[in-house]
Protein backbone atom coordinates (compact mmCIF):
# COMPACT_ATOMS: atom_id res chain seq x y z
CA UNK A 1 0.00 0.00 0.00
CA UNK A 2 2.30 2.77 0.72
CA UNK A 3 4.60 1.73 -2.42
CA UNK A 4 1.77 2.86 -4.43
CA UNK A 5 1.28 5.67 -2.16
CA UNK A 6 5.17 7.04 -2.57
CA UNK A 7 5.63 5.52 -6.48
CA UNK A 8 4.62 8.77 -7.98
CA UNK A 9 8.24 10.15 -6.34
CA UNK A 10 10.59 7.46 -8.22
CA UNK A 11 11.16 10.80 -10.39
CA UNK A 12 12.38 12.78 -7.50
CA UNK A 13 13.94 9.63 -6.05
CA UNK A 14 16.37 9.54 -9.06
CA UNK A 15 16.90 13.03 -8.84
CA UNK A 16 18.13 13.32 -5.31
CA UNK A 17 20.34 10.22 -5.82
CA UNK A 18 21.98 12.09 -8.81
CA UNK A 19 22.01 15.16 -7.09
CA UNK A 20 24.43 13.42 -3.94
CA UNK A 21 26.50 11.43 -5.77
CA UNK A 22 27.03 14.79 -8.35
CA UNK A 23 27.52 17.05 -5.84
CA UNK A 24 30.28 14.11 -3.96
CA UNK A 25 31.70 12.97 -7.32
CA UNK A 26 31.99 17.21 -8.05
CA UNK A 27 33.73 17.78 -4.22
CA UNK A 28 36.39 15.44 -4.84
CA UNK A 29 37.20 16.42 -8.44
CA UNK A 30 37.50 20.01 -8.18
CA UNK A 31 40.44 19.69 -5.97
CA UNK A 32 42.60 17.48 -8.93
CA UNK A 33 41.97 19.25 -11.70
CA UNK A 34 44.03 21.86 -10.05
CA UNK A 35 47.51 21.45 -11.34
CA UNK A 36 49.68 21.22 -8.58
CA UNK A 37 46.55 18.48 -6.99
CA UNK A 38 46.81 16.78 -10.34
CA UNK A 39 50.67 16.49 -9.72
CA UNK A 40 50.40 15.30 -6.27
CA UNK A 41 47.38 12.79 -7.41
CA UNK A 42 49.74 11.88 -10.71
CA UNK A 43 52.66 11.03 -8.23
CA UNK A 44 50.44 9.05 -5.72
CA UNK A 45 49.09 6.75 -8.13
CA UNK A 46 52.39 6.11 -10.23
CA UNK A 47 53.42 5.10 -6.68
CA UNK A 48 51.34 2.68 -5.52
CA UNK A 49 51.84 0.99 -8.96
CA UNK A 50 49.96 2.89 -11.71
CA UNK A 51 51.33 2.79 -14.98
CA UNK A 52 50.89 6.06 -17.05
CA UNK A 53 49.54 7.60 -13.55
CA UNK A 54 49.15 11.59 -15.07
CA UNK A 55 46.73 10.01 -17.72
CA UNK A 56 44.65 8.02 -15.29
CA UNK A 57 45.12 11.49 -13.08
CA UNK A 58 43.31 13.07 -15.88
CA UNK A 59 41.11 10.47 -16.27
CA UNK A 60 39.85 10.48 -12.34
CA UNK A 61 39.65 14.53 -12.31
CA UNK A 62 37.38 14.75 -15.16
CA UNK A 63 35.25 11.55 -14.81
CA UNK A 64 34.64 12.94 -11.25
CA UNK A 65 34.15 16.80 -11.76
CA UNK A 66 32.28 16.89 -15.26
CA UNK A 67 30.46 13.57 -14.48
CA UNK A 68 28.88 15.15 -11.35
CA UNK A 69 27.76 17.81 -13.35
CA UNK A 70 25.98 15.40 -15.95
CA UNK A 71 24.57 13.36 -12.98
CA UNK A 72 23.41 16.55 -11.22
CA UNK A 73 21.88 17.88 -15.00
CA UNK A 74 21.03 14.19 -15.82
CA UNK A 75 22.83 14.61 -18.94
CA UNK A 76 23.81 11.28 -20.42
CA UNK A 77 23.38 9.20 -16.97
CA UNK A 78 24.19 5.89 -18.44
CA UNK A 79 27.98 6.58 -19.63
CA UNK A 80 28.94 8.60 -16.57
CA UNK A 81 27.65 5.99 -13.99
CA UNK A 82 29.57 3.83 -16.19
CA UNK A 83 32.66 5.18 -15.47
CA UNK A 84 32.08 5.93 -12.27
CA UNK A 85 31.17 2.30 -11.43
CA UNK A 86 34.36 0.80 -13.31
CA UNK A 87 36.75 3.82 -11.33
CA UNK A 88 34.84 2.69 -7.86
CA UNK A 89 35.66 -0.97 -8.97
CA UNK A 90 39.68 -0.06 -9.56
CA UNK A 91 39.45 1.65 -6.26
CA UNK A 92 37.33 -0.99 -4.20
CA UNK A 93 39.11 -3.75 -5.65
CA UNK A 94 43.01 -2.59 -6.44
CA UNK A 95 43.61 1.01 -4.79
CA UNK A 96 41.79 -0.13 -1.25
CA UNK A 97 42.60 -3.62 -1.69
CA UNK A 98 44.28 -4.35 1.82
CA UNK A 99 41.70 -2.03 3.74
CA UNK A 100 38.76 -2.88 6.08
CA UNK A 101 35.54 -3.30 5.03
CA UNK A 102 34.50 -0.17 7.17
CA UNK A 103 37.33 1.94 5.55
CA UNK A 104 35.93 0.93 2.38
CA UNK A 105 31.98 1.79 2.97
CA UNK A 106 31.93 5.10 1.61
CA UNK A 107 32.97 4.20 -1.75
CA UNK A 108 30.63 0.89 -1.61
CA UNK A 109 27.95 3.00 -1.19
CA UNK A 110 29.07 5.13 -3.89
CA UNK A 111 29.32 2.50 -6.40
CA UNK A 112 26.06 1.04 -5.19
CA UNK A 113 24.47 4.18 -6.14
CA UNK A 114 26.13 4.86 -9.43
CA UNK A 115 25.04 1.50 -10.18
CA UNK A 116 21.51 1.83 -9.35
CA UNK A 117 21.34 4.70 -11.07
CA UNK A 118 23.10 3.34 -14.34
CA UNK A 119 20.42 0.12 -14.61
CA UNK A 120 17.22 2.48 -13.63
CA UNK A 121 18.48 5.94 -15.75
CA UNK A 122 17.75 9.47 -14.85
CA UNK A 123 14.36 9.84 -14.62
CA UNK A 124 11.97 12.63 -15.12
CA UNK A 125 13.72 15.49 -14.05
CA UNK A 126 16.84 15.66 -16.33
CA UNK A 127 18.08 16.25 -20.20
CA UNK A 128 17.88 13.04 -20.64
CA UNK A 129 14.69 12.29 -20.36
CA UNK A 130 13.92 16.10 -22.16
CA UNK A 131 15.88 15.27 -25.36
CA UNK A 132 14.60 11.45 -25.21
CA UNK A 133 18.33 10.26 -24.60
CA UNK A 134 18.52 6.67 -23.99
CA UNK A 135 21.86 6.30 -22.67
Amino acid sequence: MLENIFSQYNDLALLVLRAALGIILIRHGWPKLKSENLKNFSDWLGGIGFPLPMFWAVVVAVVEFFGGLGLILGLLTFWINLLVVIQFLVILFVVNRKKSFAEKEFDLLIFAVALALMFLGSGYWSFDSYFSLLF
